[in-house]
């Protein structure tokens, strides 16, 4: 027997508009428009079975109200009537526009549980699909959800307390893609709410694919709209009942001839569960699919259906066996198919759902994902171990007296420890003012260090160690006088081994005795005896001044304390010698003593082979050759270089025979030798010149003549001299005067 929800009575003629409300529903509404926070109880209200006037209760675990989103669900029949969500008018329109105002209103941070927001999350994105969807129907009979670039599925609604679409809250909240187109249309500090939104409805990172298939966006092919409104305490068992239902459908989710593009377009998600077959397999549908091929998409809306399948009035189904028809049946009997988690991971273990009378019974033996616990155990199966557990009640909290006040616990190995601070001691040993034991109380116990003497002379005897205020002390008996003397009472108050010396007044019996003194070092006990009323000395050692004698002169304890050199020992500290020894004690090992090189003795001798042999800081200084080179210095040769770097260039070769030079001209000293860069030759004088150009009466290029092509014509270097009107050749031209003017009265002559 199934009953649907009874909300209002319709008077319908194809899905009309003719509407009438029944009492329980509009006494619901009333008290829901008064009142946003009130919940109609008690929950027997949405099943048409509400009593006289019910009460109305706050919500006491902060879940957001429902009512009017299960009242418009109910309505609309899981989706098949969304036309009639335009026509809700008066009141019907304000059962939708309750549900989106509730919605808006809802501080979802402050929902109880993970699976409370999921829902939430859920129910806004299809109450939007709802009002956009509808209201576009209204004026266009023919719409889809992807008309005008999705712009039903992309028009912001205020959804708790921000302006959020519909597909921002199905890409970025529950999906948790936020690099999807639609999020590009939504401000930077609405993608920031939709993060913080994700990462609260997910807190463990770990997206469930089977929203997928809860989410009804508004066309043919999408999964249809829920008969009531999801709640995180019945969330799990909705998503698996949904999923079920969407991948028995044939036309939309599998079939033989391929799958919902869903498995297409958000394939990733199901990567974390092993991917899309291994889905298929975990709800034993894939055998009966074809992953590989996609089932066509319908972007039209809900078909239209037989009016009386939008009756939104009591509607019963006459009574029968609860057992399904053949046709109805979900398996056969004894099938059987896996359940609860796909693999064996940290403590999850898949389960087995078994056929029972064409239903598929309850998953035995799955051990699903549970909260992270500080056990070593992988509880929640991310395959990593005690991550993010919450501390609960512990048995063993933290000590939090002294230093451990502010320790806290954390999981380490499997179980809870302390972080204690690095002053902690499980047993007091420091004197430091600290409860370092965290007891509660401060120094006990902490033991004395041993070079610390507190006995002495006199009523110094009875002194001991003791804390006070973080730091060791003396503490002396009652009656200790520090600062000398001021009672007469027959005791070494200040403890010199002198008793009540320098007292004006205190006398004792004549002839009295006592001892005083002490043991201590160089010091004896002796005894005082009282003459004239007043105590004599001392008659044992007392203390002197401190020498280096291997005593303790003193008698404070301590031997040569003040007095012995840095090694300890008495007179000068011992040189330093070269022997890798700190002889002086000095904290410093052969300082003053060691070479240049820091070794022991001479420094070692420069030697040419490019390092800094004496430590001197120069290199090869005083051992190169001519050149700063190691080794001799390189062979002159003869090209007019200076090979052995002494300044002279080509000197004392010997010319090899075969070398002829010219005897005539210049060239008469002419020898064999080296001729620079051209090699062995003849060195010739200054003068000489390969080509004469030099007009000097000399043969310079030693080839017989002298001046040739030089002279001129009057055989003299230089130009010919100009001619005179003088009756000579002045330019030895062969001509006289040519040029001069003629004068017939002249008479040649040979002068």
């Amino acid at each position: 027997m199934r009953v649907f929800l009874v909300m209002a009575t319709l008077s319908l003629s194809g899905c009309g508009t003719e509407i009438s409300f029944s009492e329980a529903l509009r006494d619901d509404y009333r008290r829901f428009s008064a009142d946003a926070a009130c919940l109609p109880a008690p929950p027997e209200c949405l099943q048409g079975r509400c009593p006289e006037d019910p009460p109305c209760v706050i919500p006491a675990d902060g879940a957001p109200s429902y009512v009017s989103w299960d009242a418009t669900l109910g309505a609309l029949g899981a989706g098949q009537c969304l036309e009639l969500a335009a026509v809700f008018l008066p009141e019907g329109a304000g059962l939708l526009r309750r549900a989106l105002g509730l919605l808006g209103s809802v501080a979802e941070p402050e929902l109880p549980t993970a699976a409370d927001r999921v829902a939430f999350w859920v129910n806004a994105y299809n109450a939007l699909v709802v009002s956009g969807l509808a209201t576009a129907l209204a004026t266009r009979p023919e719409t889809s959800v992807a008309d005008r670039d999705f712009a039903v599925l992309r028009t912001p609604t205020t959804i708790a307390g921000a302006p959020l679409a519909a597909e921002w809250i199905a890409h970025g909240v529950l999906r948790g893609d936020f690099e999807h187109p639609s999020l590009g249309q939504a401000s930077e500090a609405t993608q920031q709410r939709i993060r913080a939104a994700h990462a609260r409805a997910w807190p463990d990172g770990r997206v469930d694919p089977r929203v997928h298939f809860v989410l009804a966006c508004g066309a043919r092919s999408c999964p249809d709209l829920p008969a009531s409104a999801f709640r995180g305490e019945d969330l799990e068992a909705a998503l698996d009942r949904l999923t079920r239902a969407f991948l028995a459908d044939e036309v939309r989710g599998v079939a033989s001839d391929g799958i919902s593009a869903l498995f297409h377009w958000y394939a990733a998600d199901f990567r974390p569960q092993g991917g899309v077959s291994a889905f298929l397999a975990r709800y034993g549908a894939l055998s009966r699919s074809a992953p590989e091929q996609l089932l066509p998409w319908d972007w039209r809306p809900p078909p239209r259906v037989d009016p009386e399948a939008c009756t939104m009035g009591p509607t019963e189904e006459p009574s029968g066996p609860d057992d399904p028809s053949p046709e109805e049946a979900e398996c056969s009997p004894g099938a059987a198919q896996p359940c609860g988690p796909l693999a064996s991971i940290g403590a999850c273990r898949p389960g087995e759902s078994r056929c029972e009378e064409g239903r598929w019974g309850a998953c035995v033996g799955a051990v699903e994902p549970g909260a992270e616990r500080c056990d070593g155990v992988d509880e929640d199966c991310d395959g990593s171990t005690d991550e993010g557990v919450v501390l609960g009640t512990d048995p063993r909290p933290c000590p939090a007296e002294g230093v451990c006040r502010d320790a806290m616990l954390r999981c380490a190995g499997g179980a809870w420890v302390c972080d204690l601070p690095l002053a902690h001691e499980v047993v007091e040993a420091s004197c430091d003012g600290l409860d370092n034991d965290c007891d509660g109380s401060t120094d006990e116990g902490a033991a004395p260090p041993a070079n610390l003497v507190c006995t002495g002379p006199g009523l110094c005897a009875g002194g001991r160690p003791g804390c006070e205020a973080g730091a060791w002390v003396c503490v002396q008996p009652n009656g200790y006088e520090p600062g000398g003397e001021r009672l007469c009472d027959g005791v070494d108050g200040d403890c010199d081994a002198v008793i009540d010396e320098q007292i004006q007044g205190c006398v004792c019996p004549e002839g009295a005795r006592r001892p005083c003194g002490s043991t201590v070092g160089a010091c004896t006990e002796g005894e005082q005896v009282c003459d004239d009323a007043t105590w004599g000395a001392c008659g044992g050692i007392t203390p002197r001044e401190e020498v280096c004698d291997g005593v303790d002169n003193d008698c404070d304890g301590a031997v040569d304390d003040g007095v012995a050199n840095a090694c300890g020992g008495c007179g000068p500290a011992p040189l330093e010698t070269c022997d890798g020894a700190d002889e002086d004690c000095d904290g410093r090992v052969d300082e003053g003593v060691a070479n240049a090189c820091g070794g022991c003795g001479p420094a070692p001798a420069e030697a040419c082979d490019g390092d800094d042999d004496d430590c001197d800081g120069r290199i090869d200084e005083g051992v190169t050759n001519a050149c700063g080179s190691c080794g001799a210095a390189a062979a002159e040769t003869c090209d007019g270089t200076d090979e052995d770097c002494d300044g002279t260039v080509d000197e004392g070769l010997e010319t090899p025979p075969g070398v002829e030079c010219p005897r005539q001209g210049v060239c008469e000293d002419a020898r064999p030798g080296c001729a620079g860069a051209e090699g062995f030759g003849c060195v010739f004088p200054d003068n000489y010149e390969a080509e004469e150009t030099t007009c000097d009466f000399r043969d310079n290029d030693c080839d017989g003549r002298t001046d040739e092509g030089l002279l001129n014509a009057c055989d003299f270097c230089g130009p010919p001299p100009v001619e005179q009107c003088n009756h000579r050749d002045d330019d030895c031209d062969g001509n006289e005067d040519e040029g001069c003017p003629v004068d017939p009265n002249s008479q040649p002559t040979r002068e």
